[in-house]
């Protein structure tokens, strides 16, 4: 459960706690919980937005993805840039292509040369 990505319908105290803690004015139903990223809270269609594009886009950083109404939160404070530590991590996870290396590198051919295949 540490990487997972879930998403919480959150019960009386648990939204009550969320207010206090990110403004009492906020709509606050449900919350988003990314893993070691973070948590995000917000309605049910603010955090689903979330929830069904990061399980597509980022699920090689998530070990499951699911939806659960029995979760216990750990803290009540929305995290900071969820999404940026997100994709940092993603890119740090792809390999590293040099395309300018690359170009350089190739060798260049003249017209003749195409045109007879040397």
């Amino acid at each position: 459960m540490e990487n997972d990505l879930v998403l919480v319908a959150l019960d009386a105290e648990q939204i009550a706690k969320a207010k206090e803690e990110n403004g009492k004015r906020k709509q606050i139903t449900h919350a988003l919980v990314v893993g070691n990223y973070g948590v995000m809270f917000g309605t049910k269609k603010q955090c689903m937005k979330y929830y069904s594009v990061w399980k597509d886009s980022f699920k090689d950083l998530f070990g499951k993805c699911y939806e659960t109404d029995q979760y216990h939160l750990t803290t009540y404070t929305s995290s900071g840039n969820v999404v940026m530590d997100l994709i940092e991590e993603s890119d740090r996870r792809k390999p590293k292509i040099d395309f300018i290396e690359e170009a350089v590198n190739r060798e260049k051919k003249g017209f003749w040369a195409k045109l007879f295949g040397r």
